[in-house]
């Protein structure tokens, strides 16, 4: 039996173009400090290609420190204003990327159909999917719950996987014990 993490394939487009998307894709851009940020596409109106993503809501422990962080302007196209619209979002996909590469992730068994897919991500648009943690509800976890209805993250189990593997390394231990404790207290 293979474990889940082996039956998910990730492909990436290699020239970016947008227009290949498919309302409903799990998207994705890789951050320059180190990891990704998730969502699901969504479509179009006008001519803007839109997604739905969940963002830090200010936790205590979130992605990055938003306590000196000014706020910014918000987007002329779609209204989002990075560090004041919080949890989960509605933005254009420029605003989503932040000038970033875009990737597909590809899953291989069962999914939710695409147009349930979106369903989800509006229903969570508009009543939330929890405080934001790193460890057990981030943006992967909204964007894999929205396509297989189950809330994971290969990124938080790739960092407690190297946990297990380098013992010695604090900061890899002290995460792996947080996400530890945050699975089993954590409630949406």
């Amino acid at each position: 039996m293979k474990d889940r993490n082996q039956s998910e394939l990730i492909y990436f487009l290699k020239e970016p173009n947008p227009d290949q998307l498919q309302v409903g894709d799990h998207i994705f851009t890789r951050r320059a400090v180190g990891y990704s940020h998730h969502g699901i596409y969504v479509g179009e109106v006008n001519k803007v290609k839109y997604v739905i993503h969940f963002t830090c809501t200010g936790s205590a422990i979130s992605s990055t420190s938003i306590v000196s962080r000014p706020n910014h302007q918000a987007c002329q196209v779609c209204g989002y204003a990075q560090y004041v619209n919080r949890g989960v979002v509605k933005t254009c996909l420029d605003c989503f990327l932040s000038e970033d590469k875009l990737y597909v992730k590809q899953y291989d068994g069962n999914l939710i159909p695409c147009n349930e897919t979106v369903e989800i991500a509006y229903d969570l648009l508009e009543n939330g999917f929890g405080q934001y943690d790193l460890a057990v509800n981030n943006c992967e976890h909204f964007a894999t719950f929205c396509k297989k209805g189950d809330p994971r993250s290969t990124q938080v189990d790739t960092v407690v996987m190297v946990g297990n593997l380098l013992p010695n390394i604090l900061p890899l231990q002290m995460f792996k014990t947080y996400h530890l404790i945050r699975k089993w207290t954590f409630r949406r």
